[in-house]
């Protein structure tokens, strides 16, 4: 931008930049896309149990062998009815 008078004087050259961030969910979770382990299922709490990026609601792989299968089932089956988190395997927290 730049300013003129009648004479004219004209004032040195101004420059500004305007970012607009744009926010994408989705799944509406409340997590944005770029920060969502799982974009089209819902999971506010980005569960993700063996660590592999992907959360558990829309990708329940447990055992790290790259595919869903019968000892991921076991996994879960194990867990039915204890509470969440480390108590649910018997682990013990450090």
């Amino acid at each position: 931008m730049q300013h003129a008078d009648a004479l004219p004087r004209v004032s040195p050259t101004y420059t500004n930049t305007i970012t607009y961030v744009i926010s994408i969910d989705t799944d509406n979770d409340g997590i944005p896309d770029t920060n969502d382990n799982c974009t089209l299922v819902i999971n506010p709490a980005q569960i993700d149990s063996d660590g592999d990026g992907y959360g558990n609601y829309c990708y329940p792989k447990f055992d790290n062998v790259g595919v869903v299968n019968a000892a991921d089932l076991s996994i879960v089956m194990t867990m039915f009815f204890k509470p969440p988190g480390p108590s649910c395997r018997g682990d013990v927290l450090p």
